[in-house]
């Protein structure tokens, strides 16, 4: 639904937002300009790359030979047709994702 609000809007959003839950998007980023904590969905992208700086945050990814493929030479990404179907995104799990959330939410608030 946030292509449906104007860029105000989505910034106040994330801004109220306990935590953002995100692939490395403009919603990370985001999150990471007003200080909402998040937890960055990660594959072809390295977090270290990605997280806000001087933001709370998580990067989650799965343990796949080709993790971070775009940051190698040949490059790798998902548009232009992955040659491992994507496992980078699609083995991350319920179960990681889930412990990752509530850390950041047992974090103390630091806004």
């Amino acid at each position: 639904f946030s292509n449906r609000l104007q860029p105000a809007e989505l910034v106040a959003l994330v801004a109220a937002c306990a935590l953002v839950l995100s692939i490395a998007s403009g919603h990370l980023h985001i999150a990471g300009a007003v200080g909402t904590p998040v937890v960055g969905l990660f594959g072809a992208n390295a977090p270290q790359f990605r997280l806000p700086p001087a933001s709370p945050g998580i990067g989650v990814v799965a343990d796949v030979p080709c993790l971070f493929c775009h940051h190698q030479t040949p490059r790798g990404h998902w548009k232009e047709g992955c040659p491992h179907d994507i496992r980078c995104m699609k083995e991350l799990t319920v179960e990681t994702v889930f412990q990752s959330v509530k850390e950041m939410l047992s974090r103390p608030a630091r806004r």
